[in-house]
C-alpha cells in the first residue's frame, strides 16, 4: 500500500493522463482530396479583359464562376477542381487551342461539386498565370469578386 501513496505512482498516473489527452485533443487526419473538371462556356465579349474572377451563390448549392480573359477563336478553358476539408483549389487551364488573334472573351462555369458553407479558395489561372486567394460562403445571393495579381 505504500506504492499508493509514493511519488512515483502520482507520476505514472500523471504521464497516462497526458497521453489520453494528447491522443484526444490530436489533430484528426485530413478527409480525401476530391477532384472535378468542369467544362467553362466561353463566348466573344464586348469589355476587354480583366484580372478579377466573380463568383455568385445560385439555388440549389451551384457556384458561378466567371472571367473575362483574351482567347483565340476555339479555344476551351476548363476548371480542374480540388476540394478539401476546409479549403479548395481551382485551377483554371486552356483544352482545346484555337487559332487566330486573342481577342476579349468571357468564360463562365456552373460547379456543383462544392458544399453549401464556407471555405478558403485559391484560384489559379494557368491560362493567364494570375492567382488569387478568398474565402466565400455559399449561401444563396452571396456574390465575391477578387482581384488576381502575378
Amino acid at each position: 500500500m505504500a506504492f499508493f501513496d509514493s511519488t512515483l505512482f502520482y507520476l505514472i498516473i500523471m504521464v497516462v493522463a497526458f497521453v489520453f489527452l494528447g491522443i484526444i485533443c490530436s489533430p484528426k487526419s485530413a478527409g480525401p482530396a476530391s477532384t472535378k473538371i468542369v467544362a467553362m462556356t466561353v463566348a466573344p465579349a464586348d469589355a476587354p479583359s480583366s484580372s478579377t474572377v466573380k463568383i455568385a451563390a445560385l439555388h440549389g448549392g451551384d457556384i458561378s464562376i466567371e472571367r473575362r480573359i483574351d482567347l483565340r477563336q476555339g479555344d476551351t478553358v476548363n476548371l480542374v477542381i480540388t476540394k478539401f476539408d476546409s479549403h479548395v483549389k481551382i485551377v483554371e487551364k486552356k483544352g482545346v487551342m484555337g487559332a487566330g488573334e486573342e481577342s476579349p472573351h468571357v468564360a463562365m462555369a456552373l460547379v456543383s461539386c462544392i458544399g453549401q458553407r464556407w471555405y478558403s479558395y485559391r484560384f489559379e489561372s494557368e491560362v493567364t498565370g494570375q492567382w488569387c486567394t478568398f474565402e466565400f460562403t455559399n449561401v444563396v445571393g452571396n456574390s465575391k469578386q477578387a482581384e488576381m495579381r502575378l
